[in-house]
């Protein structure tokens, strides 16, 4: 019996389907005359959607992929990135150039977040990011020229116990690294600077190799360790040299420092030895020191050494519960720039007590360097201490010191407890006060000191007290004599509280009581009953002052100004400003005050019957004749009047004055304030044998303004004004008229006019007669300016004839009988315009018998070194000139001399011209 067939397989094709459709639809429309259609299996049409949506997603994901690809290596995608990343986090970017794949270059990088900000300024950073399928960041070079770190956070609890672990997600490799500066904001500031080396984490240990860098006058290298999981081990290695020069001029000194720091995170044992260099000019970098090798100096180690030894425990109640240290001509300064000059010897050592949490503290040191605090020395020349801290508490059992040539003892304890209380006796002997500060006489002082506290609070007392000591050289005589110093008082919560105070030095005396506020300079206030006497000198202040109230006065009284400047000479730093300087005569200050120093209410008067003061520079002395200042009235709107004469030699002076003053910022410090001086009347009058002989007369023809900031760049405004400038016989007089002026960050801007200008004037000046060059006659003239100069120079100025005409003289040598012809002066100005560092210049002359002229001169002027010439920037000058004379003209002597000179002045007509510099001017 045959097998039957097997059925037909119905194969989908889109023929087939679309036959389908339309039989369905054809069935639709003829019932039960059209067939059943073929049916097919669900299953089969899933698999073949699933099939068809898994290509095309593949594709979308690959076209995706591609075009994340392409974008992160295309120009501009690190930006994009860095904007995306700091919209959502504190970071901010500026000049960012380059692509996420390949790296780039950032200007500016900033990080700002509860207190902590990284600022980064030329970051570069190159990468492979193939190494990701590897599980590895690949940093081929991370730079930058500056790093700055400011760290104001709250420091955060201890968890007492080292982490547990400190690995990364990734393992990383960071071919070069580099820093030109890194910056801690501190407090303390340190900067390190040309920091070059390499890192890499390799999933059990971080390693950081530093090739270079260099701290204060030091260079240095080193290699570091740390395991990633506990108890991560450490191990660092450090290579320095370092170097200093010794004031004087004296040899330079260098050491070479070695040290290790290794063990685990939690118990780290510290090992250094430094050694004096051969090479102190230039020392090179010792080797690191090798891994499991102890270091110790060599025993035929001379000159400067240090050995160090320490184990340290940062988790632990005592972070450094021991340490040791042994010195032999060691130059602190070495190591810290801003400390003075020593050659230390000695050793210190930090042992745990016996039996309880503590320390004992023992040091023998000697400085056989000692020497003043301003030739950056150390005073102190041997020190022996022993103390303990326990729970909290320092004990100074014994300290004693050979300090300035005589010795200094003391004793006391010191608990860390917020109500807890201590006390430190001192005691001093023979200490020469010239070893402490070179501007000190050499008057030996000893004396007693008592400090006790609790918490932050102190009290003191300080009585100290010179004995005789021998004549002093010349040299001597002008330094500061320390006779006793008394003192009794408190601080606490920011307030000094000098109940008694009694300071002698020579025949000078302060004395009184005084509370001040001294945590914000700011905002000072306090109170104060105080004298000082001095030679010549007496001044008292008496009373209060705070933001809002107060209420005083302070007197001065100078009878001797010789010999006040002469003790004032010997103040420490008061000599270098004083010096060469001599000054006699006599002046006074009264002053009374009511309010707070934001708005008081003022009453001074300083007056100067007779001053007078020289440098030694200065050819004549300069004398002060009756001078007189007053302020009367509240800072917000104070009067000011001033009055005197000055003179040096046959210059003369003499000026009187009146004005508003005015502050519009009461809170802000008297330097950041802003003010404003209304000038009411100015009246001044000026004789000088340059000037020619009488006196010139300026005054003030309304009243002017001028506002600004004392201790800022600007703005600085005058309102408009105007001046009057007469001169002696024959009278003739000139205004002065300008509008308002601004200045702001080196910009100026300014108009204004001049009117009335008489030539004669420039007779004096120059020092010339016209009549000499056969001129006679009378010319006013005018002028105006319009000036702006911020980052280019424009400018435009005119000077030009108002009224007056000129006689032209012409006399006969054989006769000697003159004839005078009127110049017949229709036109004579100037103009000057600047545009830049383009400049014109144009000359008009036109007169009935006198000629006329007309030239200009164009020309491109640029800066030139001091004492040399501005000449044209960019080519010669262009010029223009024409000119033509009448027969009266030709015939007078002055003609003649013009036609002289003219034809003279065309032969040498060059592109060569050039004019002098005035040194430090903007040309």
């Amino acid at each position: 019996m045959a097998a039957a067939p097997p059925p037909a397989t119905s194969v989908d094709t889109p023929d087939s389907i679309a036959a389908g459709a339309d039989s369905t639809g054809a069935s639709g429309q003829s019932g039960s005359d059209t067939a059943a259609p073929t049916r097919h299996h669900p299953w089969r049409r899933a698999a073949r959607a699933a099939a068809l949506g898994t290509v095309l997603g593949l594709a979308l994901l690959a076209g995706g992929l591609g075009w994340l690809w392409h974008w992160a290596g295309s120009e501009g995608s690190l930006a994009s990135t860095l904007q995306w990343v700091g919209a959502r986090w504190p970071l901010s970017s500026q000049q960012v150039s380059g692509s996420l794949l390949h790296g780039g270059h950032a200007g500016q990088l900033a990080w700002r977040q509860d207190g902590l900000q990284v600022h980064i300024d030329d970051a570069t950073l190159r990468w492979a990011p193939a190494a990701l399928l590897r599980r590895t960041l690949h940093i081929q070079q991370l730079a930058a020229a500056r790093v700055r770190i400011d760290d104001q956070r709250p420091p955060s609890p201890s968890t007492g116990a080292p982490p547990a672990a400190l690995g990364l997600p990734l393992h990383v490799r960071i071919d070069a690294l580099r820093v030109d500066e890194l910056a801690w904001a501190g407090p303390p500031a340190l900067s390190l600077h040309e920091v070059a080396g390499a890192y890499a984490f390799d999933g059990a240990r971080h390693t950081l190799d530093l090739s270079h860098a260099r701290f204060q006058d030091g260079r240095y290298q080193a290699r570091a360790t740390l395991g990633a999981q506990a108890p991560m081990p450490l191990d660092v290695a450090l290579a320095g040299a370092l170097r200093t020069e010794v004031p004087g001029g004296g040899a330079p000194t260098a050491l070479r420092l070695r040290a290790r720091l290794h063990g685990p995170l939690a118990e780290l044992q510290a090992q250094a030895v430094a050694l004096a260099a051969a090479d102190a000019a230039t020392p090179t970098l010792p080797a690191l020191p090798a891994a499991d090798t102890p270091l110790a100096l060599p025993a035929d180690a001379d000159g400067a050494q240090a050995q160090l030894s320490a184990r340290i425990t940062p988790w632990a109640a005592q972070p450094l519960p021991e340490a040791q240290v042994r010195l032999q001509a060691i130059d602190a300064r070495a190591f810290w720039p801003s400390a003075p000059h020593t050659r230390l010897s000695g050793q210190a050592e930090l042992a745990p007590l016996a039996g309880a949490p503590g320390w004992r503290i023992t040091a023998d040191l000697r400085n056989a360097d000692a020497g003043p605090w301003d030739h950056q020395r150390l005073p102190v020349e041997a020190l022996q201490a022993d103390g303990q801290w326990q729970d909290g508490i320092a004990t100074i059992e014994r300290l004693q010191a050979r300090l300035a040539g005589g010795t200094l003892q003391a004793s006391g304890r010191w608990a860390s407890a917020a109500d807890a209380r201590w006390q430190l006796d001192a005691r001093a002997a023979d200490i020469d006060p010239a070893r402490l500060h070179s501007q000190l006489a050499a008057a030996p002082i000893g004396g007693t000191t008592q400090l006790q506290g609790q918490g932050a609070a102190l009290d003191f007392t300080l009585a100290l007290q010179a004995r005789p000591a021998p004549a002093a050289p010349a040299k001597g005589l002008r330094a500061l004599d320390l006779r006793s110093a008394h003192a009794r008082g408190r601080w606490a919560e920011g307030w000094l509280t000098l109940q008694q105070l009694d300071m002698r030095a020579g025949s000078a005396q302060l004395a009184g009581n005084a509370r001040l506020h001294l945590l914000d300079r700011r905002a000072p206030s306090g109170s104060a009953d105080l004298t000082l006497t001095a030679p010549g000198l007496q001044a008292h202040v008496q009373g209060n002052l705070g933001a809002t109230r107060g209420e005083g006065k302070a007197q001065l009284d100078v009878s001797d100004a010789a010999r006040t400047l002469a003790w004032a000479q010997t103040l420490p730093g008061a000599a270098p400003l004083l010096a060469g300087l001599q000054a006699r005569g006599a002046a006074t200050l009264q002053a009374r005050w009511h309010g707070g120093w934001q708005d008081p209410e003022l009453h001074a008067r300083l007056s100067a019957p007779s001053l007078q003061a020289q440098r030694a520079q200065d050819a004549a002395p300069w004398q002060l004749q009756g001078a007189e200042l007053t302020l009367d009235g509240r800072l917000a709107q104070a009067h000011a009047t001033l009055r005197g004469a000055l003179q040096q030699g046959p210059r003369q002076i003499e000026l009187q004055a009146a004005a508003d003053l005015a502050r519009s910022t009461p809170k802000a410090t008297l330097a950041a304030s802003t003010w404003r001086l209304q000038l009411q009347q100015l009246q001044a009058k000026v004789s000088d044998p340059a000037l020619g002989a009488g006196a010139w007369q300026l005054a003030s023809a309304q009243p002017f303004t001028l506002q600004g900031v004392a201790a800022a760049r600007g703005p600085l405004q005058l309102s408009a004004g105007a001046l009057t400038l007469t001169s002696p016989a024959p009278v003739q007089q000139a205004r002065l008229d300008w509008g308002p002026l601004r200045w702001q960050g080196g910009a100026l801007a300014s108009t204004g006019r001049l009117t009335g200008l008489p030539l004669q004037w420039a007779e004096r000046l120059a020092g010339v007669k016209l009549a000499d060059y056969g001129i006679e006659g009378a010319l006013l003239f005018d002028g105006q300016w319009d000036l702006n100069w911020d980052d280019r120079l424009r400018l435009r100025a005119e000077l030009a004839r108002a009224s007056g005409d000129l006689t032209l003289v012409a006399r006969d040598t054989d006769t000697g009988l003159a004839a005078r012809v009127p110049a017949g002066l229709r036109q004579a100005r100037l103009q000057l315009a600047s545009d830049g560092p383009a400049v014109t210049a144009r000359l008009d002359w036109d007169s009935a018998e006198a000629g006329q002229a007309q030239g200009e001169l164009r020309t491109q002027l640029s800066a030139a070194p001091d004492g040399q010439a501005a000449r044209a920037g960019a080519g010669p000058p262009a010029r223009r000139w024409a000119a033509s004379c009448r027969r009266a003209c030709r015939a007078s002597p002055p003609g003649r001399r013009w036609r002289r000179r003219a034809g003279a002045c065309a032969a040498r007509w060059r592109p060569t011209c050039a004019w002098p510099a005035r040194a430090g001017s903007r040309r």
